[in-house]
């Protein structure tokens, strides 16, 4: 990714951003395996849904976080975009975000 997008597009430091590939299935339509994504570190607020990358405790996942409107305790709903894997609830202060995805490039 070029220092141009980080720095001017994205506002931001390199230093704030991870850079990963996907692997697997489970964001797909909307990310695919081999797809370039750019996760802003600075972004791990969930008050807005998204795609977010999460440490699961044995790598980097992305999937789509939903806050539960009202829980109390707070808790997150864990989704995935591809409908064969199905959705989780977890206790926000269990689940480790690294950041919101702001960029992907994909090859044609």
């Amino acid at each position: 990714m070029s220092r141009h997008l980080i720095e001017t597009v994205l506002r931001a430091h390199p230093s704030d951003m991870l850079a990963l590939a996907i692997e697997g299935d489970s964001m797909a339509p909307q990310f695919l395996p081999g797809d370039q994504l750019l996760v802003d570190k600075r972004r791990q607020s969930i008050s807005q849904p998204g795609a977010f990358c999460l440490w699961d405790g044995d790598g980097h996942v992305v999937k789509l976080l939903e806050r539960v409107a009202g829980s109390d305790p707070p808790r997150v709903r864990v989704l995935s975009r591809n409908p064969i894997y199905g959705a989780t609830e977890r206790l926000v202060a269990d689940v480790t975000i690294l950041g919101r995805v702001v960029w992907f490039s994909r090859r044609v």
